[in-house]
């Protein structure tokens, strides 16, 4: 496995990972994760 390899790779996991945690901020929330 090359360096650039892994860099894409953990990218497109962070950004995955970002889009779930995300989103149901911007719905509004059914969820309230954090106390806002």
């Amino acid at each position: 496995m090359s360096m650039l390899m892994v860099i894409v790779i953990g990218g497109m996991i962070a950004l995955i990972l970002g889009i779930l945690v995300i989103k149901p901020f911007d719905r509004g929330g059914g969820r309230t994760i954090a106390p806002c």
